[in-house]
């Protein structure tokens, strides 16, 4: 039975949604969380100074500087706000705009330093050359726009000195928004935006990845108010262009570059370069004036005249727009435009070669963000001069902690049995999982040609020698000999698997525990069709191997599967001792839960996928090792949770309340006996506000992440607090849950709930199916992945099998 202060919380939650004035109470409290306290007490770990990828911004006068904000209207409106604006200021800056250089934030806000000539003011602007209007226009038979300006309010830039001094406020984040936009100007004109970035071939090296596809260095830029002053935040990052190639090398690198394309494509092939090329910008050979942008790729012949000879008459069309017309281009008279950026979802190899050029050592990285600045050459920008704003060229310096590892317990037989990490490492060299799993039952099927028979079952061996090695039992004979499949049979060869393993062990009262699937290393769909089929169709927990790692069988991959394995069993690797002897921060006094939440979106191209939100919460009570899942479909892009709370109207019983919160306290009530007396939720977005004011003491926290290279520092918000945690404890813990972790021997970049969260939802795309219109967030029950793996478009989740439902197979 759950208890009445349960149901008191989401009754409460409910009313909030019903009560504007208490709403806005909260959200007022909400938006004004105040950081933990700072004091001696609690403070541990030892002082230092590090750099940040942070500039100071200086205001030639903050108290008494204004920018005027002006609404924006263009019409019509075609796509190119921009170019048109642009082409204004250059027209209109000396007499229109009374001398004032504006900013302009490509839609419905201009900013200028001081008061225009009017409150409103319509202007007529005229792209009448081809040749000097932007390339976006040239497509376009509209000359003629229309500019309204209409002046909306003055931002005082003192209200930034009351947000240094931790008060924000409205007049605040308008300054900040003014700001960035201001500074925004100059790499907006300069470099190729893409998903909040700039990129540039210039800006570094560019990195070859195949044939068609390259790096580009990047950076990201935010202009943030700290207790130190006014800062520009810098990061540099790397993302994949097309190169400038004919449309048909890419197109038979998409396939394989040594297919034939002198013949009709078949239906796979077909859909596989239509998505690639839908809604690209492609040029004729010989002709970079135009520019297209890809619609579709059709079956038919071209209807436009071009002067050349067609070498593949039997390739599809490009189905383009150009003048307003549709015309249909031969693929092979077709180049790629230059600076597009590949959204598409790359494969294995390619991310490999990406994620090797993004990752930098802390002085490279270092030196990169400088030189960006360099570059930008900020001293020079005609709008921040506009703007009286000056960038120093060093980065920033704060005070920092570096915090103690904790000491790790594992199991007694070991000759190891407490450690501490050194550089937040360690491995299961002479120690014992705490608490080790059993494999009674297990069977094996290879679904790589390359893998021969006898190298799959040594590796086996391999495999199940390290899991009993370091704690497990783990039978030595598979249940069935090795079974070899092909993989466009994936489904009926573990149907069939499964099916003659139940055939022995059924009469037994016995179950299979444990399924090893040996992957080919290019494997497109294949692992994600192995997890939908075990975990929704069969009910089978499986360990997923490629055949790079089955061929080199390195001892210390096979003790990484092998702690994965026995988590996925039920095993705990390690706990830590603190947690043992009841003396971890704000959880050894009271009944805990942790929660780690995350929303995953589709990959760039999928703009039709759904959302998935997942949402973990630990199992266990000190030791916070053992994590149980719930995941929720939702709108494409659609940040809240919207599954965390629900509220139905039952026939019998009336309104009746649920949703992932509460079945995760009702799960951790039936693990532990103990109704928790405190939540600690972790999020990498913002939280919901609806849940942040409960019965239950409670700490929320919401993530910033930042990329791959130097260590990732993860910066966190507190806010919501009904404990009064002292910052420095609050700090101990965070840091302590980074190394629970059960997938790796080392302490990871984010607390391990967020961690298993993120695994869970990316774990989730592998299960979606289509769904209904209007169905936007059933949820259901289940432990999480690692590898993750699209599936299909949009759609509800399949339930899982009812015997995994109590795993942690996200492992």
């Amino acid at each position: 039975m759950e208890s009445q202060r349960m149901t008191w919380l989401y009754d409460r939650h409910h009313s909030l949604k019903h009560n504007k004035a208490e709403r806005q109470a909260i959200l007022s409290t909400y938006r004004l969380a105040k950081r933990p306290t700072l004091s001696s007490e609690g403070m541990v770990g030892e002082s230092c100074i590090v750099r940040t990828n942070c500039f100071s911004v200086h205001l030639e006068s903050l108290d008494d500087q204004t920018i005027y904000e002006y609404d924006v209207c263009v019409t019509p409106e075609v796509g190119i706000n921009r170019a048109v604006i642009r082409e204004l200021v250059k027209q209109q800056k000396d007499s229109g705009l009374g001398g004032r250089l504006p900013a302009y934030d490509g839609r419905k806000r201009l900013y200028t330093s001081g008061p225009l000539p009017f409150d409103s003011h319509r202007f007529l602007v005229l792209l009448d050359s081809i040749e000097d209007s932007p390339e976006e226009s040239r497509h376009l038979r509209v000359r003629d726009f229309v500019v309204t300006l209409k002046f909306a309010a003055k931002i005082s830039l003192r209200t930034l000195r009351k947000f240094r001094g931790g008060k924000p406020n409205r007049g605040s984040r308008a300054a900040l928004r003014a700001l960035d936009v201001v500074l925004k100007e100059l790499p907006t004109a300069r470099y190729t935006q893409f998903a909040g970035s700039f990129y540039s071939p210039n800006l570094g090296e560019c990195r070859q990845l195949c044939k068609v596809l390259e790096s580009w260095r990047g950076f990201h830029q935010r202009i943030q108010a700290t207790q130190m002053g006014l800062q520009l935040n810098i990061g540099v990052s790397s993302s994949v262009f097309i190169k400038p190639v004919p449309v048909v090398d890419y197109v038979a690198q998409l396939l394989n570059e040594d297919i034939l394309l002198d013949r009709p494509l078949c239906s796979t092939e077909f859909l596989k370069i239509k998505e690639a090329l839908e809604g690209l910008k492609v040029q004729i050979n010989g002709n970079l004036f135009n520019t297209y942008h890809v619609q579709d790729l059709v079956h038919q012949a071209a209807s436009f005249p071009v002067n050349f000879s067609i070498q593949y008459p039997s390739l599809p069309c490009l189905k383009v727009a150009h003048f307003g017309e549709t015309i249909l281009l031969p693929l092979e008279v077709c180049k790629i435009a230059e600076g597009q950026c590949h959204q598409k979802q790359l494969n294995a190899k390619h991310m490999a070669a990406l994620l090797q050029v993004a990752r930098q050592p802390p002085n490279e990285r270092d030196y990169n963000i400088l030189q960006t600045v360099h570059q930008n050459k900020y001293q020079e920008d005609p709008h921040a001069k506009e703007f009286g704003i000056k960038i120093e060229e060093k980065l920033v310096s704060i005070k920092s902690r570096i915090l103690p590892a904790p000491w790790l317990k594992f199991h007694d037989s070991g000759e190891t049995t407490e450690f501490l990490p050194q550089l937040g490492i360690w491995n299961m060299m002479h120690k014992k999982m705490i608490d080790g799993g059993r494999v009674k039952s297990w069977a094996c099927v290879n679904f790589c040609w390359s893998v021969r028979e006898y190298a799959a079952r040594n590796f086996c061996y391999d495999l199940g020698f390290m899991c009993r090695e370091s704690g497990m039992v783990f039978s030595v004979k598979p249940v069935l000999p090795l079974v070899i499949a092909k993989p466009g049979c994936v489904e009926s060869a573990l149907r069939t698997l499964h099916d003659d393993v139940m055939d022995i062990l059924r009469p037994q009262g016995r179950k299979l525990d444990l399924l090893i699937v040996i992957l080919p290393n290019n494997n497109g769909s294949l692992y994600g069709d192995v997890k939908r089929i075990c975990e929704t169709d069969i009910g089978l927990i499986s360990q997923c191997c490629l055949a790079k790692h089955v061929l080199k069988m390195n001892k210390w991959y096979l003790a990484s599967v092998a702690l994965k394995i026995n988590a996925k069993m039920g095993g705990r690797n390690t706990i830590l001792v603190d947690a043992l002897e009841m003396r971890l921060p704000h959880v050894r006094d009271t009944p805990t839960i942790v929660f780690g939440a995350h929303v995953t979106h589709p990959h760039p191209g999928k703009a039709n996928s759904s959302s998935i939100a997942a949402v973990v919460a630990s199992q266990d009570w000190p030791e916070v090792t053992k994590y149980a899942g719930l995941i929720s479909v939702q709108a494409c892009h659609q940040e809240s949770i919207q599954g965390l709370f629900k509220v139905q109207d039952d026939p019998e019983r009336g309104t009746t309340t649920g949703g992932m919160i509460k079945e995760h306290l009702m799960s951790f009530y039936r693990a532990t006996k103990r109704k928790p007396g405190r939540i600690i939720f972790y999020r990498s977005v913002a939280i919901h506000v609806c849940l942040l004011t409960t019965i239950m003491r409670i700490l929320m926290i919401q993530l910033q992440t930042y990329g791959l290279g130097t260590k990732r520092p993860r910066y966190y918000h507190v806010l919501w607090d009904e404990n009064n945690f002292l910052a420095g404890s609050f700090q101990e813990l965070t840091n302590y849950l980074c190394y629970t972790s059960a997938t790796c021997t080392q302490s990871i970049s984010v607390v391990a709930p967020v961690h298993y969260a993120r695994l869970l939802s990316s774990r989730a795309r592998c299960y979606i199916k289509p769904r209904s219109i209007g169905d936007s967030t059933s949820h259901t029950s289940l432990p999480s992945e690692e590898d993750s793996s699209a599936a299909s478009e949009t759609g509800s989740l399949p339930p899982i099998k009812d015997n995994l439902k109590g795993a942690m197979f996200f492992c």
